[in-house]
Parts: C-alpha cells; structure tokens; sequence
C-alpha cells in the first residue's frame, strides 16, 4: 500500500466514522474528534504491519534475539550507531507515532486531560502492540520484533502530544475570556451587560 492508498482508506474510515457519530446525534466537535482518531488508528495499524502486508506465515523460526526487555538498550544501540539516518527515522518515527494519540485523547475525553492517565493509556496501547507482535511471532505469523524502547518512546510521543494539545487548548482559553465556569462546572458564554 502506497502513501496515497493509506491516506485515502484512513480518510475513508475518518469521514465514515465522522458520519456515522452525527447520524446518532453526536456534536460535530466529538464527531469531527472521533473521526480524526479513527483515521489515526488506521495509520497506526498500517505502520504496524496489519495493513501493510507485514503479517503472514513466516518460514524462519523466531529468534529471542528480536526481544529488548533492557529499557534504554536499543535508544542507545542507536545513539551510538553509524547509520545516523537509520537511527533518527527509528527513534523520532517510534516517538512521532504516538504524538496524535496524546494529542486527541484529552479532546475525546476529560480524564486524559491530564498527563498520568494519558501516558498510562498510551504506554498500554503501546505494550499491547509490542505483546500482540511478539504472540504472532512466536506463532510464526510475523517477524516482528518485542522491544520495551519501542513503548517507551511511544510513551514520550503522547507525552509531546499532550504538550501540544495542552498549550493550544491554553492559547484557546486566553483567546475566550468571555466563557466562565458555571455553577455545574459547565462552560457559559458571559452574557454581555
């Protein structure tokens, strides 16, 4: 699947989601969030190898070898690396994975709006992809490989993603000093007098 066809299934899957929230009544805001989020997914699972013909009957045994449970073993393994390119586009790629689910989530719902739940989520997520790799290896439907870095990094790209959404919701709210908190903790719009 080339760049093209990705982002049109992604889009496909975002709108359809989209769509489908506003037909059961959801706010655009939600719809339009969940939408964004579902295409997101679709990404995340073609860079993972479901959709992009990373998965399938192996003919190699798996090899342990393929398995960190060092942390920091691998970032450093690549830090001194030297195959610069190699190592920045699996470090920042690992990182940059993760940035739309620390950065939608908070939007999608109040109790990732702060920073502990969020990364307990994406460190979650992010271990249940390394996991799931590791299970279809062993069972020789993928040579994938089990690696804690990958999930650390995951971790700090929903960290950056959180960092974002955090200074653009706080821009949002200094741009909108008429709403006011109401007495159910509600946004209202100050009334003029």
């Amino acid at each position: 699947m080339v760049l093209k066809d990705l982002m049109s299934l992604a889009g496909a899957v975002g709108i359809s989601w989209t769509l489908l929230r506003l037909v059961v009544r959801a706010s655009l805001h939600r719809a339009v969030v969940e939408g964004a989020f579902a295409a997101y997914l679709v990404v995340v699972a073609y860079v993972v190898g479901f959709l992009n013909g990373g998965w399938g009957r192996t003919v190699s045994a798996y090899s342990w070898q393929q398995v960190n449970l060092v942390p920091l073993r691998t970032i450093l393994e690549f830090a001194r690396s030297e195959h610069v390119t190699k190592a920045v586009r699996q470090l920042a790629g690992n990182v940059v994975l993760f940035v739309p689910f620390g950065a939608l989530l908070p939007v999608m719902t109040a109790r990732f709006r702060t920073p502990a739940p969020l990364l307990l989520a994406a460190a979650t997520a992010s271990a249940s992809i390394e996991i799931l790799q590791l299970v279809l290896a062993l069972i020789g439907l993928a040579s994938r490989s089990f690696d804690v870095d990958d999930v650390i990094l995951n971790t700090v790209g929903a960290l950056v993603g959180w960092a974002i959404w955090r200074g653009l919701y706080a821009v949002w709210r200094a741009l909108a000093p008429g709403r006011l908190k109401g007495s159910a903790g509600e946004e209202k719009v100050r009334d003029p007098a």
